[in-house]
């Protein structure tokens, strides 16, 4: 490897040879370094290839040609989602050897044996070539693709379903992004670069369709695009919104990519030209899924399309994540699925859920009952629907953190192996077992708060300067099923307002005073969204509706204007 120095260079302090950021471990030898006068020299290019494209030369292969969309999901069992080879850093540019950033080593046959002997029928692999593109013609390098294919083989041997999934991850639009240490390809649902989009998309679809096709039989999916949103749009991002006229036009965009990524699948020939194909829409949102302006392509195959989106209702970050499996989500998993209801399974079209999971610091019961009502509605008579299980690349040992990795690499090991048990058992129709000494040690008792002022200190805000966060989860089983918050306050000027609001599950902002059945006394509703302070008390009135909407929220906001706000607290 030639690594130039800056020209004009004469002294080195030292060199460092370090592992990859994120990585748990990794080995590698260094022979020799020598120093070398030479003029112009070139930098080695870590993903220069020679090889020649990956391309299936089988002429003829076994497909069960009957088989409908409806019937093949009913088929595909509990999923579980590997992301080696879904996107790379875009600090520095590690070739080949180098494939997330978040620590996952290369697959072996070894883990996929470990994945199916858990009892997973599906494989997601989500691909994205990322910084592994070779040229300026979106030649993918033909060793990713070797990988990407040995990796299938493994779990189709094993007897698994494999979910092809093209992540093109707009990482070349983020604001650290850096061209002269990394070549990097992405796409998103944005006007100004739909048309580069549709020659990636078209490019790579290609190859994976040149690479995938006869040799491999029904158990094979592509899925188009994952989460793929208008970073240029960041106030919609993944949260698209109809009456938005930048959403409407990314979402034809979305159809677009799609039609363009089907339309390439299907010229391939082959298997290819009837194999299954997810289709996700903007943001992978069951919202934008079902929203009217979403459409599914235009297919030359019958039966063969499968509307796909992703579903975090107990949180997929720190910052997000639920604590406790509250009314108010399983309200929201049974209002989704009705609408999926009327909009696809009616129609007899099949949706499949390509990423589900929970964070590790979840309390164990709480997911699983969780798990278990969300999958008692996918498995549901009447509808076609399955789902993957996503596993992020975060540490599994000790501390469960922020992580929705549930496996320990090194030791080959699960972690709270029952959550796993009961989603795999619950994919089958089935309930997992559970003891009554399990129970009683993983239920989580929960102190009322009746009564206690929730804040630590005096908050004196004089124009929105400042503000409290009420955390939701501590709502939950803590309170009555109805209540009051009484609020006790210093008007610091005549003018003294409070403006208390809420952030649903849905990402949409409520003001509390034009919730129903609200009574506030001591002030008055102002402007449709505060309350102008009157006296040293401000009640207001929670009913039941309300108390469910609020520990479900994703955040709870209190604020105002000249008021020092002495105690919040919550009476029956």
């Amino acid at each position: 490897m030639v690594i130039p120095l800056i020209p004009g260079q004469k002294k080195l302090n030292g060199i460092n040879f370090a592992g990859t950021w994120y990585t748990e471990y990794e080995q590698f030898s260094i022979q020799s370094i020598t120093f070398e006068n030479i003029p112009n020299p070139e930098r080695t290019n870590i993903h220069a290839s020679d090889e020649p494209p990956v391309i299936d030369t089988a002429t003829t292969g076994t497909f069960n040609d009957s088989l409908t969309a409806w019937d093949f999901v009913q088929t595909l069992g509990a999923g579980y989602q590997y992301q080696s080879f879904s996107f790379n850093t875009t600090d520095l540019d590690f070739g080949m050897d180098f494939y997330h950033p978040w620590g996952e080593p290369k697959l072996t046959k070894e883990f996929i044996d470990f994945i199916r002997n858990k009892g997973f029928t599906t494989l997601r692999l989500m691909f994205n070539p990322g910084n592994h593109f070779v040229d300026d013609k979106h030649t993918v390098d033909p060793r990713f693709i070797k990988e990407l294919k040995q990796a299938t083989d493994w779990a189709l041997e094993d007897g698994m379903n494999v979910i092809l999934c093209g992540f093109f991850w707009g990482t070349q639009f983020r604001p650290d992004y850096n061209p002269d240490r990394v070549r990097y390809e992405g796409v998103i649902a944005n006007e100004k670069y739909q048309k580069q989009g549709e020659e990636l998309l078209t490019a790579v679809w290609k190859q994976i369709a040149t690479a995938f096709n006869n040799s491999y039989d029904e158990r094979l999916i592509f899925e188009t695009l994952n989460e793929c949103g208008d970073d240029l749009h960041p106030e919609h991002n993944h949260n698209p919104q109809e009456s938005c006229a930048v959403c409407k036009k990314d979402f034809g965009i979305i159809n677009r990519y799609n039609q363009v990524i089907l339309d390439t699948i299907r010229a391939s020939g082959g298997n290819n030209a009837k194999r299954f194909v997810m289709v996700e829409s903007y943001g992978a949102s069951a919202d934008a899924l079902c929203s009217k302006l979403f459409k599914l392509p235009k297919d030359k195959a019958k039966n063969k399309l499968i509307p796909t989106f992703h579903y975090y209702p107990m949180g997929a970050t720190p910052e997000g994540i639920k604590m406790f499996y509250t009314r108010g989500i399983k309200q929201q998993i049974s209002s989704l699925f009705e609408q999926l209801d009327k909009t696809y399974f009616s129609k007899h079209i099949p949706v499949y859920i390509s990423e589900i999971g929970t964070l590790r610091a979840i309390p164990l019961l709480e997911k699983i009952n969780y798990v278990n009502d969300l999958m008692a509605e996918v498995t549901k008579e009447g509808r076609s629907c399955a789902t993957t299980h996503h596993f992020d690349g975060g540490y599994a040992g000790g501390d469960p953190g922020p992580t929705i990795r549930y496996y320990n690499r090194k030791t080959m090991t699960w972690e709270q192996s029952e959550y796993l048990d009961s989603y795999i058992y619950a994919a089958r129709r089935e309930t997992y077992p559970l003891s009554d000494a399990f129970i009683r040690k993983n239920e989580v008792k929960v102190a009322s708060i009746v009564g206690k002022n929730l804040l630590d200190s005096p908050l004196e805000i004089h124009d929105f300067d400042k503000s409290f966060g009420l955390n939701p989860d501590s709502l939950v089983r803590s309170v009555p099923a109805t209540y009051k918050l009484e609020i006790t306050v210093d008007k610091l000027a005549s003018d003294a307002i409070l403006q208390i609001g809420f952030m649903d599950l849905n990402q949409k902002w409520h003001e509390i005073v034009n919730e129903k059945n609200v009574t506030i006394t001591g002030g008055s509703s102002k402007d449709g969204w505060c309350i102008a302070v009157k006296d040293e008390t401000v009640t207001i009135t929670v009913d039941e509706a309300l108390a469910v909407g609020l520990e479900s929220a994703q955040s709870i906001g209190i604020g105002g204007k000249n008021v020092r706000i002495k105690s919040i607290k919550i009476v029956e």
